[in-house]
This record gives structure tokens, sequence and C-alpha cells, in this order.
């Protein structure tokens, strides 16, 4: 670089590698929604991603830009007393916007061409080591799921008998994906599962989404393809590994609920309740640890032994006792709840008590007198509505006996006591009477 009037531009870029979903269809044991759901042999639909990106197919753009002037630092004396050049955080500027798109972590070191020429060997270069990579495994049980409402919103049916299971991915890599069993015959949208899943990573992974994608699936194609999503949420895991990397010790999230949705009904409020733990790999090593269905085996270490899921039974004929079990147990845990939110507020009884033990008779008989005049002043004013019904009644019934009779009365009268008119009588008898 040529000083003065020297200046380095630094530009950052941000590289596509794309990636392809190419819809397929082949024959497989489908779903005919046009016969309630009945099983055919049919063609089903699919989505086959490619990645573009791994065949060398990708394109860059330009985020932002930034510009050093070396001017102010080679003949800054202050700049150059430094025994190391500090390290700068520059904003990155785009062409076709005034506002920044992030920041750069630079240092920059000047050296005169004459003294390196001279002495090469005294002003070796920073060295420059990546931090040191670190095997954890990533644990995340799930325990239960509640208030799963879509199968019923969707169906209107009260009587469906939903299967839930819960679809977990880390990150973006399809070998990371893992889900639980089938909880089946749901008849509330709960289910129960008690189900460890576990990855194992290299830390720190600069390629790693630190995202758990939730997702919880009605199974309605025995779990292979075109389940229906109930709900989703995405869970940010960064700071649970960062902290992990730095401490290097075991880290636990206990048991705690997470809200999911869903993008198509607003109306969905699922709950899922799941716990988290990072361990180091040689306290792996040191405790055993079972997944999926030998999370329930005794055969590992006893902090890790999961209980089994209380699940639903359908009613049957030939054993009805699961069925009136599990009622019964769901009815008593319910009942239970409520209780124990109820008995939150029974500390306010007996501050109640003694408040109306501490309060002045006065104050008794005040309230008493104000009761009193409300209590008269509603008697009276209903009595005196009475009164004026009564006394219009009566004013009608007196207006009805002084008004002469109709001719419309008259011969309505005649009817009921069977007295024939003037015009139906015969001549002879007219005479005769």
């Amino acid at each position: 670089v040529s000083m003065p009037g020297g200046a380095l531009r630094i530009e950052v870029r941000n590289k596509t590698l794309p990636r392809a979903r190419v819809p397929v269809s082949y024959p497989w044991y489908v779903r005919d929604e046009a016969t309630s759901g009945a099983r055919r042999v049919g063609l089903q639909h699919d989505v086959l991603e490619v990645n573009l990106g791994a065949l060398g197919l990708g394109w860059n753009s330009e985020i932002g830009t930034t510009t050093l002037d070396l001017d102010l630092r080679w003949y800054s004396a202050s700049w150059r007393a430094l025994r190391r050049s500090p390290v700068e955080t520059r904003h990155l500027w785009p062409r076709d916007s005034p506002n920044s798109k992030g920041t750069l972590e630079l240092f920059v070191e000047l050296l005169s061409e004459a003294e390196l020429t001279a002495r090469p060997w005294a002003f070796p270069p920073v060295p420059f080591e990546l931090p040191r990579r670190r095997r954890f495994m990533l644990r995340c049980v799930v325990f239960d799921v509640t208030d799963c409402t879509l199968p019923w919103i969707i169906t209107q049916d009260p009587n469906v008998l939903a299967d839930l299971y819960v679809f977990v991915q880390l990150g973006n890599d399809a070998a990371h994906e893992r889900r639980t069993d089938v909880c089946r015959y749901s008849p509330d949208g709960s289910a129960e599962f008690n189900w460890r899943m576990g990855w194992w990573l290299s830390l720190p992974d600069a390629s790693l989404a630190a995202r758990l994608r939730l997702q919880i699936y009605q199974d309605t194609a025995f779990g292979v393809a075109g389940d229906r999503l109930c709900a989703a949420a995405d869970l940010d895991v960064r700071a649970l590994l960062d902290e992990a990397l730095v401490r290097g010790e075991p880290l636990v999230k206990r048991k705690q609920p997470v809200s999911l949705r869903h993008p198509a009904f607003p109306e969905i409020d699922t709950r899922l309740q799941l716990a988290l733990e990072i361990v180091p790999e040689h306290v792996v090593l040191a405790k055993s640890c079972l997944y999926g269905k030998r999370g329930y085996e005794l055969t590992q270490d006893a902090d890790y032994v999961l209980p089994r899921p209380f699940r639903p039974a359908v009613f049957s004929l030939v054993n009805p006792s699961p069925f009136f079990s599990y009622t019964m147990v769901k009815l008593a845990n319910r009942v239970n709840f409520e209780v124990m939110s109820v008995s939150l507020l029974l500390p306010f009884v007996p501050l109640v008590l003694q408040f109306i033990a501490w309060t002045p008779w006065q104050w008794y008989a005040l309230g008493g007198a104000l009761g009193l005049v409300v209590f008269l002043r509603v008697f009276l004013l209903e009595q005196h509505r009475r009164d004026a019904i009564l006394a219009q009644q009566r004013e009608r019934a007196a207006k009805a006996v002084e008004a002469p009779p109709s001719d419309l009365a008259q011969t309505a009268l005649r009817r009921v006591l069977g007295a024939p008119r003037a015009a139906d009588v015969p001549e002879s008898s007219a005479v005769e009477r």
C-alpha cells in the first residue's frame, strides 16, 4: 500500500447454494377422502428435495462494504505506540441503502517495507487458531401434549379419536430428524409420550442452525406421508449451546411448556411439555442413558429412567377394565387439578374472618340501617306498582259494565245461550208467541 492516501476496502458477500423441490408421484397405499378415509391403492404425491449447491451451482450477492482509512492509523502516534492492534467493529454499508447491514470485527497491522525487508523474522504474522471442537450430546425429552384440538375443528365430530405423535428436528439436516411413537385413541387432544431423543454435536459449529423444530402430527397415513400437521413451533437453543461450550459441564432445562401454533388456524394454542439437557462427551460415557422405548428400562442410570406414558384405551366388551381405568384416573386428575386451583384462594378465608373480628359494631349497624332503607324503598316501589296495576284492572271492569252491549255482543250471547235470532224464528211461531 502506498502512503499517504492508502485505503482498504472490504466487501462481504452472500453465497447462495440453491435447493430444488421436485414433485414426484408413485403408487402407494393412500387414504381416499371421498370415501370417508378408506384405504386404497393409488398415486402418492410427494416432493423430492435436490441440493443443487452440492453440485457446484450457486451465486453470490453483495451484503455490504466498509473502507479503512490507513492514513489515520499510520500517521497517528498513539496508534503506532500500541503493542497490539486493537479490534475494530466496522459497519457494512450497502450501495443501495443508507442503513447498515451488519458489523464486521477486524484488526489492522501496518508495517513499513524497509523494516519488513530488513528483519522479516521480527514481524511474524499473528497466529490464528480455530477454537478446539468438543463433542456434546443434546437430549430432548417430550413429556406430553395438551389442547391439540385441530382434528376436532376440521372434522366437527366430537367422537373422533386422534392418533398423535411429535416430530423434532435439530437445524436443517435431515439426519437430525427425530420423532416419538404414536399415542392412539386420544379423545380430547392430549397425549403422553415420555420419549427421549438425542443428537451428537461438535461445538462450535458455524454450519449448525441452532433451532429445534417442534411439530405435532395426526397420524392419518401410518406415519409414512401425508400426515396432518396440527401445530408447530421453533425453539432457539443457541444460548444453551453457547453456555455449554463456555462452561463445559452438563446443563439442564427442566420440564416446561412450549406453545405451538398453526399457520392456517390462529385459534390453535397447543401446549407441549419438554425438557432439554446438553452433556459433554465424558459425562455421556460415564452415565448410561437410553433413548426411545428403551428410556423406560431400569438397566440405565437411575437418573434417566422415565415412567411409562399413561395412554387412553378404547372400550371393549371383552375387556372393558382398561377403558374404565383410564376414564376414572383422567377424571381424578382433572378433579385434583381443579381442587388444587381453588385451594390457592384458601389463605384469604382466615383473612376475611380476621377482618370481620376486628370490625367495630358501629360499622355493622350502619350497614344494616342502609340495607333496611334500601329494602323499604324496594318494597314500597313494588307495592305501589301492584296497586297501580290493580286499579287499572278495576277501572277497565267498571267501564265494561256501564257500556251498552253491542249487536255483536248480543249475537254472541244468544249463540252461547242457544236462543235463535228473530230472523230465524218462523212466522207462525212469532204469531203464537
